[in-house]
């Protein structure tokens, strides 16, 4: 935890953050929201955080409230990191409520670094973490704040053997349980799926599930690709339907363990998970 140490009136909320850890060496309470955020605070600020995060793996970040508990754990953190107000108002809300001393939106601050003018809104694809160069954004910023050098979690050389990994398969199609691979696909260049559902997780009309079952045979798709925080029979059916294998995908790293090399492991397990759709 921070502790009071003597601070310049001119200093910026960061600057104070930067000569407080210098000082006082003691690691930073940080806590994500969801754990992907977590492997990449983690990968950012190695032993200088403690990084926790609330969500537990099998649960949807799109669905369920702040319990008690959870606002005790924001309660006690010098930061903490979310994907962003549109898409968990309630964690947004309550940062608004607490004393921490850094909110992080990670749709923020890529969205600032990156310059970008996007309209941002709850179906717009959140799963950001899924592009290793938006993880690198988000974790330069975590550095800044944290008061430590800028180091890439994601090297340019790392990269460039997972687009290696992926480039035959930009033009295969596929069908995700939901939008969520657009991070994923611009990063390498791949074809952006076929969504079972929206990007909030939430099951589209019957006129859109007519119209996915014509592209999926008219791209002629892979898979359809079940995710281990959502119920399957919709997917299950409509994979028996287009006699397609189900492949499971994870974009919320259930099973990875947090450390200062996760989210470079976590990466290298998605991309198995999804090149395994072609095999």
């Amino acid at each position: 935890m921070l502790v009071a140490v003597p601070i310049n009136l001119h200093m910026t909320l960061a600057d104070e953050i930067a000569v407080q850890t210098s000082i006082t060496r003691e690691p930073l309470s940080v806590v994500a929201s969801i754990k992907p955020l977590a492997l990449i605070a983690k990968a950012a600020l190695g032993s200088r955080a403690d990084v926790t995060y609330l969500r537990q793996d099998n649960q949807s970040p799109h669905t369920g409230g702040i319990s008690l508990s959870v606002l005790e754990t924001m309660s006690k953190a010098d930061m903490v990191v979310y994907v962003g107000d549109e898409f968990e108002p309630l964690i947004a809300k309550a940062l608004k409520k607490m004393h921490i001393p850094l909110g992080v939106s990670s749709t923020q601050v890529i969205a600032s670094a990156e310059i970008s003018h996007r309209s941002v809104d709850r179906t717009y694809d959140s799963h950001v973490w899924l592009s290793p160069q938006k993880a690198n954004l988000l974790a330069k910023e975590l550095q800044r704040l944290g008061g430590i050098a800028p180091t890439a979690v994601i090297t340019e050389e790392q990269f460039v053997i997972f687009h290696e990994q992926l480039e035959s398969l930009s033009d295969r199609a596929y069908v995700t349980h939901h939008d969520m691979m657009s991070h994923f696909t611009q990063a390498f260049g791949l074809h952006k799926g076929i969504a079972l559902r929206d990007a909030t997780g939430k099951v589209k009309g019957a006129r859109s599930q007519h119209r996915l079952r014509v592209l999926s045979r008219q791209q002629s798709a892979s898979c359809v690709f079940v995710e281990p925080q959502y119920k399957q029979k919709d997917a299950r059916v409509l994979a028996r339907a287009l006699d397609l294998p189900l492949r499971e995908i994870d974009p919320m790293a259930g099973g990875q363990e947090l450390t200062s090399d996760g989210y470079y492991n976590f990466l290298v397990t998605f991309i198995g998970q999804f090149t395994a759709c072609f095999d």
